[in-house]
């Protein structure tokens, strides 16, 4: 099997690299630096700024993803440095492939790591993302090689070399702090990570892991605070904007795009100026706001908080980069007005149904799957390989409920989701397998 396997793998991840290049591309390198564009024009100017020193203000994101882009604007034109970074990002999404691949192996077996790699290899969602000019690529790789270099050290034998131990728990730590400077809502993550040592190894034996683990970690991320504290003068840990994120978490309009977004907030809080957004004074007067939105209504608030978290997993990130009318719009116009073979017909022809059929899908049977998967694992007693994936769940789940939620934003979730969903379709295929094999043989 271990061979047959590792062709398998082989097959997938050629299938995986092929089918993101020729999406990368056919598209237009030159449409990344369009106005429309928000998000990627957007990281492609911060980029060029801060790696030229040029930048006007404090940056309001983690630095990682923007010194990427800046580094290529720098030394390739335009158009070519677009088309390099959507190069980069599809062996990025190729090697998550890989890597959910080995944490699937890790966790249950060669046969759910080779399904799950396959179903991110095929995913549409991943093929798309990998060409996007937006962090999700690079902070699922680094997230998903971190998990891999934690899980990996747990599973180490007492007998192997003490510094190979201690290589992997630091390769971990690094990892999970280059995530941390990718996409900053990770930041208290590996909080989680010190507990879960402690409970592998005990307070005796865990407590050197935990605190190797952490100051590995805060050192490399203290890297950007030092430099926005002699720059700036100004104390950042990660990334801005948590406060203006809780701030749009108590509003039911939510993100409506930058333009929209600014007008709302200075409408809100007009004793701030929008366009400065680093003032130090912004910070605190989102924080001021989004706490007394909450102390006048704190069961609305919640009420909101999970309505906005349980959408966003319900919606699935990516069916918007299809031309056409949404297609849940579609089907609940059909359900609602129609009921008719027609009706269901152009439902069907309409844009891009059967790509975005395909996301929801996967979406909600990774989400379904999943879940039970998770209980397996558990059940099976493999707690101290799938507890630190589900924590990552449960960690990025929760903190959503106290910021803005959007699909974007639980999307990193859906590699984690599907490792768990191939366990448990592999565990009841060789449950189902074995029952035949334990059947009696009839005599005619």
């Amino acid at each position: 099997m271990f061979r047959r396997g590792r062709v398998w793998l082989g097959v997938i991840l050629v299938v995986a690299l092929a089918l993101r290049l020729i999406y990368a591309l056919t598209l237009d390198p030159s449409a990344a630096y369009q106005v429309g564009n928000e998000d990627s024009g957007w990281y492609l100017e911060v980029g060029r700024q801060l790696v030229l020193g040029q930048s006007p203000a404090p940056l309001p994101t983690s630095p990682l993803y923007p010194l990427l882009l800046g580094f290529w604007q720098i030394v390739l034109p335009p158009d070519a440095a677009v088309i390099a970074v959507r190069l980069l990002q599809t062996l990025l999404s190729v090697a998550s492939c890989y890597l959910a691949y080995r944490l699937g192996t890790l966790v249950w077996n060669e046969r759910a790591g080779i399904l799950a790699a396959g179903v991110l290899a095929l995913s549409p969602v991943f093929i798309i993302e990998a060409a996007q000019i937006t962090t999700e690529t690079l902070y699922i790789f680094l997230l998903l090689a971190g998990l891999l270099a934690y899980v990996s050290g747990l599973r180490v034998v007492e007998a192997a070399p003490r510094p190979y131990k201690w290589f992997l728990l630091l390769s971990a730590a690094m990892l999970f702090a280059l995530a941390t400077l990718t996409r900053a809502v990770v930041l208290l993550f590996p909080l989680g990570l010190a507990i879960h040592l402690l409970m592998v190894y005990g307070w005796r034996r865990g407590w050197k892991r935990a605190l190797m683990l952490l100051v590995v970690y805060a050192l490399v991320v203290s890297v950007w605070t030092a430099h926005n504290w002699i720059k700036w003068r100004r104390v950042v840990i990660g990334a801005e904007g948590f406060a203006a994120f809780a701030f749009l978490g108590t509003s039911e309009q939510g993100w409506q795009g930058f333009e929209e977004t600014d007008a709302a907030l200075a409408e809100e809080v007009p004793e701030i100026a929008i366009e400065d957004y680093n003032a130090e004074t912004q910070g605190q007067a989102f924080a001021q706001r989004a706490s007394q939105r909450i102390s006048s209504d704190p069961l609305g608030w919640l009420r909101l908080r999970f309505s906005n978290v349980a959408e966003s997993y319900l919606q699935p990130h990516g069916t918007t980069y299809f031309p056409g009318e949404s297609l849940k719009a579609l089907a609940e116009n059909w359900w609602q007005n129609d009921r008719t073979l027609g009706g269901l017909a152009a439902v069907i022809t309409g844009d891009a149904f059967w790509p975005k059929l395909l996301m929801y899908g996967l979406h909600f049977g990774g989400l379904v799957l999943g879940a039970i998967g998770m209980i397996v694992a558990l059940w099976r007693k493999r707690w101290r390989e799938a507890l630190p994936l589900i924590g990552f769940v449960v960690y990025t789940t929760l903190l959503h409920l106290a910021l803005l939620a959007l699909p974007r934003y639980i999307f990193p979730t859906e590699p984690i989701w599907w490792i768990f969903a191939a366990g448990l379709v592999t565990h009841l295929f060789s449950l189902g397998r074995n029952h035949r094999g334990n059947e009696p043989t009839r005599n005619f």
